[in-house]
């Protein structure tokens, strides 16, 4: 979630996380507001043409949740689906 500081700097905060350090009046605003403040994307391209983009966190999301455990994974945009890198 963005946040806009009274001098309208802006502030992102995970969803949950606590708002330590966050300048007093601060308010939430809407990722459109937050890309019109500072007039840039926030966010990089999308790293594959099958994965979308999530607007209120600003990060890319795969069509398909990369496997959970402590294995390194690869996504196969060919297959949409996930490897594991062995």
């Amino acid at each position: 979630m963005y946040y806009k500081s009274p001098t309208d700097s802006l502030y992102w905060y995970d969803s949950g996380a606590p708002l330590d350090g966050l300048p007093d009046g601060s308010i939430p605003i809407t990722h459109d507001e937050a890309r019109a403040l500072i007039g840039c994307e926030l966010h990089g391209p999308s790293p594959y043409p099958s994965w979308v983009l999530h607007e209120s966190e600003a990060h890319w999301i795969p069509p398909v949740a990369r496997p959970a455990g402590d294995a390194m994974w690869s996504w196969d945009e060919g297959t949409l689906s996930w490897y594991e890198l062995l």
